[in-house]
């Protein structure tokens, strides 16, 4: 199907893959797909990315899915593929946080939430909890202190246990001075000591 493409030099192979030569082509072949067909053309490429990945081959490509699937969640209905991709971007988020990358770890784990629903609250609760407190922890990365400040505040009033409380309350202490809010870090630090009876 892409000999064409290669023989004008459209694209080039790389392995197993075949890359546009250049972003410029990319956008231009895009730009022929009429934009109502973009979102369920999405949906199929990242439905076949998916199709018969172990666990483990499926975190290693978790980006090229997230990133086909995230732009047709319009069209994904079922609530186990909701969750699915869901679970993709919570671990798309994770993977760029960890590599420093805050806006992306940002946009994948607040897709994420937008994904979850008020019962994962109750039904997947540690998941849940975790996805938030990461969400929070990059709000605050990239300067979105009163969104984290909102999740901070979700998270104390859905906290199930001491654990989970102290676990809040230590993110915020420890960010509260990177926006040179030491007198709120000090006074979240005496909160938190309070609420545990310390």
């Amino acid at each position: 199907d892409v000999e064409e493409a290669l023989r004008a030099g459209l694209v080039v192979r790389m392995g197993a893959t075949v890359k546009f030569v250049h972003d410029r082509v990319h956008e231009a072949a895009y730009a022929l797909i009429p934009p109502g067909s973009r979102a369920s053309l999405h949906q199929s490429i990242g439905r076949k990315l998916m199709t018969g990945l172990s666990r483990k081959a499926m975190e290693e490509e978790v980006f090229d899915i997230v990133n086909q699937l995230n732009q047709a969640t319009e069209l994904i209905a079922q609530p186990k593929e909701r969750q699915t991709l869901g679970r993709l971007n919570f671990l798309a988020g994770k993977r760029a946080k960890a590599s420093a990358a805050w806006a992306s770890a940002r946009s994948y784990l607040a897709q994420a939430a937008a994904l979850s629903t008020q019962s994962d609250w109750r039904e997947r609760y540690d998941e849940t909890f975790d996805l938030h407190l990461e969400l929070a922890e990059c709000e605050y990365l990239i300067g979105a202190f009163d969104a984290a400040d909102e999740l901070f505040k979700l998270l104390s009033e859905r906290g199930r246990s001491n654990r989970d409380r102290v676990r809040t309350y230590r993110l915020r202490v420890r960010l509260y001075p990177v926006a040179g809010r030491y007198g709120d870090a000090v006074e979240t630090a005496i909160e938190g000591l309070r609420l545990f009876g310390i």
